[in-house]
């Protein structure tokens, strides 16, 4: 009888150890998964890297932290598991970067790698979608977004509060002359109601821009000549203002 109770306490003390064992290694599975960012921020037009760029990480538990950059534009940073993560980057004279990532939802450890370029403030913005418009017409077409335009222009103002941006209306050849401003204007009046400020957005009249009658021109070169010329352009022209 002595070993029989023995034995049922054995197998008792057995039975919890493999329960706790496998408890541990459950847990040690999900404590294991590491996740890892690295990164490169470059300069979009010279694709040079920048050195001591600053990326600043907000994450969806509230916690945020800043690493920089290293000689060589790498970065790194560990993630945790189950939280979404936003990233902003930035470095003087440059236009803000933006990125998200999430750890959420992944049964393997797994390690994210994020290329940010940045554009310098002055100059031509190749970034924004181009706004087109058809013949006579008033409309903006956007070719190269299927996003709010409006709100991504908007964004981009709230992003860079330092900048002042220029946008131009333009016209073909064949069209009335009043009405590239009219299509610039209409276009920023839109900006205007979403709150961005008048101060920092210069607009001009950029009537024809390229010449439509070259010799030899097919019709096909001229139709791509005088949809360039109806196009909005835009670029930011300083990076000094200061707000009254």
């Amino acid at each position: 009888m002595k070993g029989i109770v023995i034995a049922i306490l054995l197998g008792l003390i057995l039975i919890s150890n493999v329960y706790s064992q496998e408890i541990v290694e459950e847990s040690n599975l999900t404590d294991s998964l590491k996740f890892k960012l690295e990164g490169i921020v470059k300069d979009q037009l010279t694709e040079e890297v920048i050195q001591s760029a600053v990326i600043k990480i907000i994450s969806s538990d509230g916690s945020y932290s800043e690493i920089e950059t290293d000689s060589l534009g790498h970065f790194t940073y560990s993630l945790t598991q189950n939280l979404d993560y936003s990233f902003i980057v930035e470095k003087k004279k440059y236009l803000i970067g933006r990125g998200n990532e999430t750890t959420k939802g992944y049964e393997k450890s797994k390690m994210f790698f994020h290329e940010y370029s940045l554009q310098r403030v002055c100059g031509g913005f190749p970034g924004p979608p181009k706004v087109y418009y058809e013949s006579n017409g008033l409309e903006p077409v956007f070719k190269n977004s299927s996003e709010d335009v409006y709100l991504l222009f908007y964004e981009l103002l709230k992003d860079n509060l330092d900048i002042v941006v220029q946008f131009g209306g333009g016209r073909d050849a064949t069209e009335d002359d009043s009405i590239s401003l009219r299509r610039v204007n209409e276009f920023v009046d839109k900006l205007l109601l979403m709150n961005a400020d008048k101060n920092r957005i210069v607009v001009i009249d950029n009537g024809v821009r390229f010449e439509e009658t070259k010799y030899g021109m097919n019709d096909k070169d001229l139709q791509s000549a005088r949809e360039e010329n109806r196009r909005l352009t835009f670029k930011v022209l300083r990076d000094d203002y200061v707000a009254e």
